[in-house]
């Protein structure tokens, strides 16, 4: 027999005339009339092939069969209920559950130096694994491998759930006291000054050569770094200038004594984002989780570091 041609609502019923050993009781006791629970009785005796409940003087009595699926027939129905039941509200504290995460190299810095101790505060027993961001998280995030991903998406599929971050601008980054500190500098000196740049080149820096190239220039000298987060190591100290995002700006400036300083030509800002995949959309741990990283870039864009400003 397959169960596809069975009505489960009739566990419910089953359950209810097991337990009650009366149709009148039954039918009080789920809510339906005595007749629609005798007849969902009739089809329980043909499906089940045994009377179930007979009839001992005034009472009804449980068959031999009926009194061997009582406590089966109970127990499937409240884990049924439990099933449908609605989740409890969630409590941070006592959840306990990994998020893995990748966020790109421009808002590694920020993401890192503030999203663990947002969560242990509130979370103690969440555990976090941060891998590095790409362009596209869709395979990662479609297989679990990742919770979320932070960063500037294009063309992403229909299945990942977006929400914009940040607006994240493209700011130029000198040490405290620059010579450009007070007033921009023109074109010309600012793409005869030394630039530190990182390999692969970051989005910020293709940016700005797009938008120099729109005005038939291009930056003399640059210096090349091995990784992102060598920049701000190379810019204090002297008159190199760097080209980052604000986002990476806000997070290291404080930490290496730098500024942004004024540009000569404004180079279009990036739309930030986190994704995810939609299956997780009603999770509520993952709902939870997502909240926290809203939170710091909201919190950030609200109150702005003085020293990144």
């Amino acid at each position: 027999m397959h169960l596809a041609g069975i009505d489960t609502n009739l566990l419910t019923t089953l359950d209810a005339l097991l337990r009650e050993q009366s149709v009148n009781r039954a039918a009080r006791r789920i809510g339906l009339s005595p007749s629609a629970t005798s007849h969902a009785l009739g089809r329980l005796r043909a499906v089940l092939e045994d009377p179930l409940l007979v009839r001992a003087g005034r009472k009804m009595v449980l068959t031999p069969k009926a009194e061997r699926l009582a406590p089966r027939v109970h127990e499937v129905v409240r884990d049924m209920a439990r099933i449908f039941a609605p989740e409890p509200g969630l409590r941070p504290a006592a959840l306990e559950r990994e998020f893995r995460f990748a966020v790109e190299p421009a808002c590694a810095p920020f993401v890192e130096r503030r999203l663990g101790g947002a969560v242990a505060r509130r979370a103690p027993n969440v555990r976090l694994t941060g891998h590095p961001g790409g362009d596209d998280p869709t395979a990662a995030l479609r297989v679990g491998a990742l919770d979320l991903a932070i960063g500037v998406f294009d063309g992403l599929p229909d299945d990942i759930e977006l929400e914009t971050l940040v607006v994240d601008p493209i700011v130029c980054l000198g040490r405290r006291g620059h010579p450009w500190l007070d007033r921009a500098p023109d074109l010309d000196a600012f793409v005869r000054a030394t630039q530190i740049v990182s390999e692969p080149r970051s989005r910020a820096d293709r940016a700005l050569d797009r938008a120099l190239a729109d005005v038939d220039a291009r930056r003399r000298r640059l210096q090349t770094v091995s990784q992102r987060t060598a920049i701000p190591f190379a810019v204090a100290g002297s008159d190199a200038v760097a080209v980052v995002s604000a986002c990476f700006a806000d997070s290291v400036a404080p930490l290496f004594d730098l500024q942004t300083l004024p540009m000569p030509l404004t180079v279009p800002a990036h739309r930030v984002q986190i994704a995810w995949h939609r299956r997780n959309a009603a999770d509520q741990g993952h709902a939870w989780f997502r909240g926290q990283v809203t939170g710091l870039f909201a919190r950030s864009a609200a109150h702005p570091s003085a020293d990144a400003a």
